[in-house]
Order: C-alpha cells, then sequence, then structure tokens
C-alpha cells in the first residue's frame, strides 16, 4: 500500500529498494492549490479541508488507512476523490526534466467544479456536515465578491418587454413564450441584481428542471460575470434538495429510482403479487410528487414500511427528494430561517412545469425575496410528471409578483409563429400575450397525405436527402458536392408515441441516415438499462440489498431459493466479485465511468438484446459515462438526482428523432411532424387531457424555425391491425392561408417496406 504523506499535485516517484513497483509521496499546499486553480469557487473548500484534516488526527500519515466513506463525510467529496485516486494510481503523471520533478495531475480541467457541482448550494460545497456537529458560520460564508467592471453587458440588446422584466422591482411573474429570449431575460435579472442592486452572487439562486438548461444558464452566467458565476446557487430542484438533506445527514448515499421503489416493495411484501406491487410503485410516486395531496388511504401502510426501509438503509426516494426537505424545514424553523437568511434573490426557469412540491418548496424558501419566475403556460406539458399549469395562474397572487409579457419572437417566421398562435388559443387555459414574430415573411407550413405508415416514411426520407443534398456523402463517394447548406443536425423529425418514433428510426438505419433518438424517458429507468446503476450501487456499496437483489433477479435470472443459496455462500464484501469474476472486480474501479458502464453491457446487457433504439440510448449512457472520467460515484450520481438527459447534448451531425416532450426547449431550421393523425395527437386514451394534447402540437409547432412538414396517413397498422385515421383536429385548426398540401409523387413505398 503505497503512502500518503502529504496531498497535492506535484510529486515525484520513489522507488523502494527491491520492491517492482512505486509509491508517490504528496504534498498538501499543492493539492489545494489546484483545487483552487481548477475551480475559483472552490476556495473556501481547501479552507474546510484545512480545518477538517484534524479531525483524523495530527499524524496525517495514515490518511491512506482511513476508509474512503470516511474522508468523504468529514473533508468532502474532492478530498476524498483526490484520495482515491491516488491510491488507485488513476492520475496523469507528466515527465520532469533538468532536474525538476515531475507533475501530477489528479484532477483534469473542470473536473473539480463537476465534483462540487451543484453542492455549491448555501456553502454546502464546504464539506457534507451533519446538523449534529457545531456550525461555525465563519466557515460557511463566503467571501466578498470581487467588484465586477461595468462593461457593455446583454442589456444593451434588451428589448423593451424584457427590460421591464429586468427592472421591474420585487418579484416579477414573466411570460415568455417560443423564441421570445427566455433564458437571455432570466441571465439578464440575475446580472442586474448582482451589479446594480448590490446581491452578492452567493446570495443568488437559480432552479432549473433539467441539467441541459443548467448548463446553459451557467455557460451564459460565466460569460457575463467571469468567475463570480461559480458562486451563483445552480441547479436543479433535485439536485438542490439532495445537497440539503446530506448535509444534515451523514447516512444519506442512496437514491431510490422507479426500479428500486418495486424492488423493495416486494422485499417489503413478498407475498404481494407483481400487478399490485406496480400499482403501489405508481401510486407512490404520486404521492411523493404531490407533496402528500393525492389520495393515499389505501396504501398509507406501504408509505410508511417504505419510507422507514429507506431511512434504515441510507436511502431517499428520487421523487420523495423535494418533499423531504420541505418537511424538514417545517419541522424545523430555525433551519429553514437559516437557509431564507443565505438567499436574496431566487430565479425559477420553466415555471409552467412546476408541481405541487416544488412549489411548497419556492413557498417557504422564497418568503420576502426578489424572486424572478419564467416561464409559458402554453407550453406546459408534464401533466403525467405531475406537473400542475395552474400554478403559475396561482403565482402572482401568492408571490405578490408583478407580471410582465415577452411578445417577440425571434425564432420562426411570421407565417409560423402566426400558425402556432391560432392552434394554441382554442385551449380555454391559455394567456394570450400577442406574440409577434421578429421574421417577416415565412413559407407555408407543408402538408402531406400518405397512404399508410411506409410511403409516409418514404416521404420524409425524401424531404431529408432533398435538405441536405443528397446521401452520396454517406457512401464514401469522394466525388461528392454538397447542395445544400443544410445538415443532419438541423432537421428534427418530431413524433408524438413510440410506435411512430422506432417505425422511423428502423426507416432510416435503412436509408443510411444518421440518427440521434430521444423519448424523454430516464436513461437507466427501465430493464435492462436499470443493470447499469445496479452494477454500479454495488460495487461502490456492498451492503446495497436493493441493488443486489435486482441484479440477482435481473441480470442473473435467479429465483428466491437461488438467491438465498448465494446470499448464504457469499459473504457482504465478496458478492460483486462473485457475480463478475475477482480479476475483474478488482479491474473495475481502474477503468472509470466510461469503462465500468461498458463492462456492465458487455457482462448483462447484450446488442442482441437491444433494438435500434435500445442501441442508441446504450450509445448515449456509454458517451455520458464518458464525461465523468474517472468519477463513477459522480456519473451515478447525476444519473439518479437527475433523471432525465437531454440527447441534444450530444453534438453530433445526425437527424434528431424525437417525441415532443423531448423536443421541448430546442430548435430547429427544418422540422417534420409525424403522425399527426386522430387517436395519435391528441392520443385516444379516456384520460387523455386535449388541452394538455394541445399543448404538445404547439410545442412541436414551435420547433421550426424555417420549413415545417406535417404527415399524416389514411391508414396505419397498430398491434397487427390496420386502422383507417383521420387527420388531427390541431392540423384543421392551422389557417388554410398559412398551410398547403404537397402534390406529386412520392418515391414508392416499397422502396421503404422495413419487413
Amino acid at each position: 500500500m503505497h503512502r500518503v504523506t502529504e496531498l497535492a499535485d506535484r510529486a515525484h516517484p520513489q522507488r523502494p529498494h527491491g520492491a517492482a513497483d512505486f509509491h508517490y509521496i504528496i504534498p498538501l499546499p499543492e493539492i489545494l492549490s489546484e483545487v483552487r486553480n481548477a475551480s475559483p469557487s472552490s476556495k473556501m473548500v481547501s479552507q474546510h479541508f484545512q480545518q477538517t484534516i484534524s479531525s483524523f488526527g495530527n499524524e496525517f500519515t495514515l490518511l491512506n488507512e482511513v476508509p474512503i466513506e470516511d474522508i468523504e463525510k468529514k473533508a468532502g467529496i474532492v478530498l476524498a476523490e483526490a484520495i482515491r485516486r491516488m491510491r488507485a494510481h488513476e492520475v496523469n503523471p507528466q515527465g520532469g526534466y533538468d532536474g525538476e520533478y515531475g507533475v501530477i495531475r489528479i484532477f483534469k480541467e473542470g473536473e473539480v467544479a463537476r465534483l462540487t457541482g451543484q453542492l455549491n448550494f448555501f456553502g454546502l460545497a464546504d464539506g457534507y456536515q451533519s446538523t449534529k456537529r457545531e456550525r461555525k458560520e465563519t466557515v460557511l460564508a463566503k467571501p466578498h465578491p470581487t467588484p465586477v467592471s461595468a462593461e457593455k453587458t446583454v442589456s444593451d440588446t434588451l428589448n423593451l418587454d424584457q427590460t421591464t422584466a429586468c427592472e421591474t422591482a420585487g418579484s416579477v411573474l414573466v411570460t415568455a413564450g417560443p423564441g421570445t429570449g427566455k433564458t437571455k431575460t432570466l441571465i439578464q435579472w440575475m446580472v442586474d441584481g448582482i451589479r446594480k442592486r448590490g446581491v452578492r452572487p452567493h446570495e443568488v439562486m437559480a432552479v432549473t428542471f433539467t441539467n441541459k438548461a443548467a448548463d446553459e444558464v451557467k455557460t451564459r452566467l460565466a460569460a457575463e460575470l467571469g468567475a463570480q458565476a461559480n458562486d451563483v446557487m445552480l441547479g436543479t430542484f433535485h439536485s438542490l434538495c439532495f445537497a440539503i438533506l446530506q448535509a444534515h445527514d451523514e447516512r444519506l448515499t442512496h437514491v431510490y429510482d422507479a426500479e428500486s421503489r418495486r424492488t423493495i416493495l416486494s422485499m417489503l411484501f413478498p407475498a404481494t403479487d407483481e400487478k399490485t406491487l406496480k400499482r403501489w410503485a405508481d401510486r407512490l410516486e404520486d404521492y411523493f410528487e404531490t407533496n402528500g395531496t393525492a389520495s393515499a388511504n389505501e396504501i398509507q401502510q406501504v408509505i410508511a414500511a417504505y419510507r422507514q426501509f429507506a431511512a434504515q438503509h441510507g436511502g431517499i426516494d428520487v421523487a420523495d427528494i423535494i418533499g423531504a426537505v420541505v418537511r424538514f424545514w417545517k419541522a424545523d424553523p430555525v433551519q429553514l430561517d437559516h437557509y431564507r437568511g443565505r438567499v436574496r434573490c431566487i430565479a425559477v426557469d420553466e415555471l409552467q412545469d412546476i408541481n405541487p412540491v416544488q412549489y411548497a418548496f419556492l413557498l417557504l424558501l422564497a418568503k420576502d425575496k426578489h424572486v424572478f419566475a419564467i416561464g409559458d403556460p402554453d407550453q406546459a406539458i408534464y401533466g403525467f410528471r405531475g406537473a400542475d399549469v395552474k400554478l403559475f395562474f396561482r403565482f402572482a397572487e401568492d408571490f405578490g409578483a408583478k407580471e410582465v409579457a415577452l411578445r417577440h419572437n425571434y425564432r420562426a417566421t411570421d407565417t409560423l409563429v402566426r400558425a402556432a398562435c391560432q392552434v394554441i388559443r382554442n385551449n380555454v387555459l391559455h394567456k394570450d400575450t400577442g406574440l409577434q414574430a421578429h421574421r417577416p415573411g415565412g413559407d407555408r407550413i407543408r402538408v402531406f397525405t400518405a397512404a399508410d405508415e411506409h410511403e409516409e416514411a418514404a416521404f420524409v426520407v425524401n424531404e431529408i436527402e432533398k435538405a441536405v443534398g443528397g446521401f452520396s456523402n454517406l457512401t464514401g463517394d469522394n466525388s461528392y458536392q454538397p447542395q445544400s447548406e443544410r445538415g443532419f443536425s438541423d432537421i428534427a423529425v418530431l413524433f408524438r408515441t413510440r410506435a411512430i418514433g422506432r417505425y422511423l428510426l428502423a426507416a432510416f438505419r435503412k436509408a443510411g441516415i444518421p440518427v440521434r433518438y430521444g423519448d424523454a424517458t430516464p436513461f437507466l429507468a427501465t430493464y435492462p438499462f436499470h443493470l447499469v446503476t445496479d452494477a454500479l450501487k454495488l460495487y461502490l456499496n456492498p451492503e446495497d440489498v436493493i441493488a443486489l437483489d435486482s441484479l440477482l433477479t435481473h441480470g442473473f435470472g435467479m429465483d428466491r431459493q437461488r438467491k438465498q443459496a448465494f446470499l448464504a455462500a457469499h459473504p457482504t464484501d465478496e458478492r460483486f466479485a462473485a457475480l463478475f469474476g475477482p480479476l475483474e472486480a478488482a479491474a473495475f474501479a481502474k477503468q472509470g465511468a466510461e469503462g465500468a458502464v461498458s463492462f456492465v453491457f458487455e457482462r448483462l446487457i447484450l446488442d442482441s438484446l437491444l433494438d435500434e433504439a435500445g442501441l442508441l440510448q446504450k450509445e448515449m449512457i456509454v458517451n455520458l459515462a464518458k464525461e465523468y472520467g474517472p468519477g463513477i460515484r459522480q456519473f451515478l450520481h447525476k444519473l439518479l438526482v437527475d433523471t432525465y438527459t437531454d440527447v441534444a447534448r450530444f453534438k453530433t451531425d445526425a437527424v434528431n428523432l424525437l417525441t415532443f416532450h423531448a423536443a421541448k426547449g430546442l430548435e430547429f431550421p427544418v422540422v417534420f411532424i409525424v403522425g399527426a393523425e386522430e387517436g395519435t395527437t391528441p392520443l385516444a386514451t379516456g384520460d387523455a387531457d386535449i388541452e394538455e394534447e394541445r399543448r404538445l402540437f404547439y410545442v412541436a409547432l414551435t420547433r421550426a424555425k424555417e420549413k415545417l412538414f406535417i404527415s399524416h396517413t389514411a391508414r396505419r397498422k397498430s398491434f397487427d391491425k390496420t386502422i383507417d385515421r383521420t387527420v388531427s383536429r390541431f392540423v384543421g385548426e392551422i389557417p388554410l392561408s398559412m398551410r398547403e398540401k404537397i402534390q406529386g409523387k412520392q418515391p414508392k413505398a416499397e422502396q421503404m417496406r422495413l419487413f
């Protein structure tokens, strides 16, 4: 075992006499310098390291014997990860020269910021601290910011509506239609608060609903504020609340997703049939997301047993994270006042997507604060996740907010904007802001009626080929000369149901069209992909009985008797090696996140088990893991806490094949809406909300910047039956003057038949 006397990035190897390997002697001040240089917001982290190292004892030379989990609890995630990498030799050595020592880089550029990431809330990046330990305000308080120069900012380019939103005193509710500069306005409100109203960066909190939105806000804030942007409290509701919970409960290490929820219920109630267990699991999620307002009399005992189990095992359901903070604050007003005291301004993105428990969180935290909430109720499409658009209309009264509307669309042509507005005006729950296009004119929307799904797919493939100037470049023909400036990534093909999307995916694959596929479902929530998280959980924590049970059942096909025999034969710390092999287990951590994920796929999720969509999902999961380098724990944490990962973050030149839900927030020069038929959009299910279905169609319409195609079929095959179809009522709501039928001979349907 190599000895760590002190920590840092500058080191030199020493080869003990007779030893075949070498170890590192690391000086402490240097690694703290690396942490500071890697992330300016981590200065307080390094200070906290120095203050907490003493908790391990004065003899720091034995730090290599302290378990990583204990280091993380006492000194924070960055120090723990640094020591773990040194122990595993996961460092980046650079040779020395001319008598100079070599340099060993523990962290790559940006990794410290990612590790601290969304823990930088309310000073929580300074290390996880339990409520049992005395909190010193001198540790938690952030330093005063360096004054920011008053150079030209984006406020110089704001229009009148955006300027009004940013300059309105107190709280403000901004209705921002598609393409109206929503994020730009939100960023400027925060920047103005810091530059003009004396708010310090660490007193500003920005809450988003997705990682993609958080990343965009962070990038644009950094462009305005420089290093000070790192001090703004920024993240999703779930990441923020999980960090708060961990700061007050050092035992909290696990996040249970939907698959884990079902596994736990099956363990708690072994005599219950699978159908009932699934119903209970769904009911629990609804109960958590609605802040306990959903009818739960039938399953109160189930809820109590589930929460007790989670608490005993240091875990929490992902759907219950925000509610747990709300309960914590209501039970402990002193703690609530503590957090209130750290925030002066709160910015909330996409307010229309908020659910009751998130709204309750804001009501508690934002008392007497400046709150900037922005969104578009016409794009409220997550009712199935528990979002309640009526909360958007309540906000002004509950928070005493003044209302402002952004009315200028800078994305699409006048024709497209007016067509979309005509459709959405048919909703009763609608806020008409008088949306206007900044770009005049524009082509009419082209509507194509296909005989069946084969002809529809052929039409889309043919139009894509025309848009990009031909497919010859895909065949290796060096003589190919592109006839268009369009690339595949400029095109989106949108659909309402996965059945249509998967059919199109197969057609595109056959035609040789590169594709990115997204259906807005959590990457690792369903079989077989949840086996990835199960394996990572078990490796990181051999005592995780939930991950183990799921692996044995779904990964290795063991029944109850075989599972009991396996548990009896293998002690806790040997089970991962028993499942995957001792040599593989020993090498698992050295592979990093990407290698570990690839290993699980090779052993448990063979390509032969996956369809076209599954293969693309696998590719995206591996690519996402690659972003985390050796950070297996950080990769797992991110996917569990922020479950919805946007496929558009992966920049490849490919057509974007997306559900309406997955397309939200994106924009493309050319858009196809496929399957625009009654029964599909809107859905024909009895519980379908026609107004939310229209909002979904509106979202699809407003993704287009220049050209929009809509296709539907006269008949479509569904569950081995061919059913006659009629065009969607939503298409009929587009004025005739803004749409045209496409005539002319299309490629023969037989050319695209898949079976």
